[in-house]
């Protein structure tokens, strides 16, 4: 996978992101999403939680209902990865 370098006060703003978050250009232009690697949890997620990450998604699904151009689904996702790696899919 690509890997992009962050800068220090990109890091620095990434860090204190909770859940998912917008990743805009000085102009408000969105580049992409952020979510910060998390621990794997031992314990369910309250039904607060869950509202909660909804919630936190919402941007995203309504960018993906409002660009559908832009979005692929699961199989296309695999099927192009295996088309890169040079297996058939």
């Amino acid at each position: 996978m690509p890997q992009i370098v962050a800068s220090a006060e990109m890091i620095q703003q990434l860090a204190t992101a909770t859940g998912v978050v917008q990743i805009v250009d000085e102009e408000g232009r969105m580049i992409g999403h952020f979510a910060p690697a998390q621990k794997p949890r031992s314990v369910p997620l309250t039904p607060e939680e869950i509202e909660k990450r909804r919630k936190e998604l919402e941007p995203i699904r309504k960018h993906a209902r409002e660009h559908p151009e832009q979005c692929k689904s699961l199989k296309e996702i695999m099927a192009n990865l295996q088309r890169m790696a040079g297996e058939s899919p």
